[in-house]
């Protein structure tokens, strides 16, 4: 490597590729925080902050704007605006940024109550039938458990889900009407809120070693 940390760095980057080019608008003062209780108090947020004269480019909204924490859709009930006041950012030269997790609910009684507030939603059925989802030992869809519940964990090194992701973009934009300008991707370690699935983590020398860090 080197021998210069110029020719280091240059070495680096012929290797990973060049860094995208940021969008211009991602570099000024943006608005970001969890724990809006509707779009009202999001809006609250908004005019306040207009009214001080505090200008900023980029409005972001964290997981609670989901229906019950499912990827791609948008709670009817206490956020019905969200498009309108979406709309009122880019009038305004503003930007929106939405949260998403790559855990997909796969509880089938909120998935039904999914598709009565967004028609058409089918996310975790689709990813079943494009087999795109991380196995168990017994070839089965690994289920843990995230903000949705009980999830499952697109493979990102199958080339069809990158395909699969993108139509669910596209219906977060067109079908549900959120004209978003960037994602925000969180919780893609991936992360569970138990250990290794539902079931527990398989009795092996790779799961349970003869030494863990300590936390």
């Amino acid at each position: 490597m080197g021998p210069s940390p110029e020719q280091a760095v240059q070495q680096y980057i012929q290797a990973i590729g060049r860094p995208v080019m940021p969008p211009h608008w991602s570099l000024g003062y943006h608005l970001c925080r969890w724990g809006y209780k509707d779009l009202e108090d999001m809006k609250m947020v908004i005019n306040r902050t207009r009214a001080a004269g505090i200008p900023y480019d980029g409005q972001w909204v964290d997981i609670e704007y989901m229906y019950k924490h499912y990827d791609f859709t948008y709670d009817r009930k206490d956020w019905v605006a969200l498009p309108e006041v979406v709309e009122d950012l880019h009038e305004n030269n503003q930007r929106f940024i939405v949260i998403i997790d790559p855990g997909i609910g796969a509880d089938r009684t909120i998935i039904e109550e999914a598709v009565i507030n967004s028609p058409g939603y089918n996310m975790f059925d689709d990813g079943v039938q494009q087999d795109i989802f991380i196995k168990n030992e017994s070839d089965q869809v690994l289920i843990g458990e995230v903000w949705p519940g009980v999830t499952a964990f697109p493979d990102f090194t199958n080339p069809k889900t990158q395909d699969w992701w993108l139509k669910w973009m596209n219906f977060l934009y067109h079908e549900e009407n959120i004209k978003y300008d960037a994602l925000w991707i969180d919780m893609n370690e991936p992360a569970s809120f138990v250990h290794g699935s539902t079931e527990g983590c398989k009795r092996t020398r790779w799961n349970y070693p003869p030494y863990t860090p300590l936390p």
